[in-house]
């Protein structure tokens, strides 16, 4: 399917969050994505990405259509911002640069009016996750995010994704800083982390929930990857939640196929 088609809802049932995807379904940017998905979907994750020699910022002309068409069919967007931003990183050249690309990707979306930023508290570009017990990691990432809280109207549009490490390394400052969470099934599954333990903990916190599946190492697959209990646990879950109005689902994958797959999988669960 060519962008700029649209496509027909696999369903009209409205299930008890808004349900979403990645700005980058089709090979094309990210204006004809939206306009392609608008009208199948409520939500969609604007992806950026930046680099010394390009971005993928839409230009103000083209917030403004993505603007109107939220407007006209009540799409809402959460912006995720660029991967590859150190805001704990023990150089202050890195953390300042890590900070202005964010404010830059915040400023270029804020007329979106976003439902949330997904950012990640990644400290050091390496795998060895042992500086996370480093007390001085969170100091720097905690002064990192007061410069970003300033940009913002509530802290709560901040949204500290669920990454590799153990997350209750961070939940006391998330805490401190009102900071809202966004609770990446996908990865709890492929790291092997307790989904139960975080759904108890985090989802109270939780305003975007990623979900995607994983095999061979892979990851972003369909939703079919995963395994059907830990489906049954995370909607079980979400249905017991005494309000899920600013609750926002996001299919996080990047292809038409796995995006309708992936919705077949989550009809089943809906009421």
């Amino acid at each position: 399917m060519r962008p700029g088609t649209t496509v027909t809802p696999a369903s009209r049932r409205k299930p008890p969050f808004r349900l979403g995807t990645t700005s980058y379904i089709y090979p094309a940017e990210i204006l004809p994505n939206v306009r392609s998905l608008q009208g199948t979907i409520e939500d969609i994750e604007i992806v950026l990405f930046e680099s010394y020699e390009v971005s993928n910022y839409p230009s103000r002309q083209e917030i403004e259509e993505l603007t109107a068409i939220g407007q006209e069919t009540g799409l809402s967007y959460t912006v995720h911002l660029p991967l590859d931003i150190l805001l704990g990183d023990p150089d202050p050249h890195i953390r300042q640069r890590s900070v202005d690309t964010c404010l830059r990707a915040i400023d270029a979306t804020a007329g979106l009016r976003p439902h949330g930023y997904i950012v990640h508290f990644q400290g050091l570009p390496t795998d060895d996750h042992r500086h996370w017990l480093n007390g001085n990691w969170l100091t720097r990432l905690d002064h990192s995010l007061g410069q970003l809280l300033e940009h913002l109207d509530t802290p709560r549009l901040l949204c500290a994704e669920t990454l590799s490490y153990p997350f209750h390394l961070v939940e006391e400052l998330i805490a401190e800083r009102d900071l809202a969470i966004c609770l990446d099934v996908g990865h709890i599954i492929l790291y092997d982390q307790p989904l139960e333990l975080y759904l108890h903990r985090y989802l109270s916190r939780t305003r975007v929930i990623h979900l995607h599946g994983n095999a061979g190492g892979r990851d972003h697959l369909d939703l079919g990857r995963l395994p059907a209990a830990k489906l049954d646990l995370l909607f079980t879950s979400l249905a017991t939640l005494p309000k899920v109005d600013d609750l926002v689902v996001t299919l996080e994958i990047f292809s038409e196929r796995d995006l309708e797959i992936s919705r077949a999988v989550v009809e089943k669960y809906l009421p």
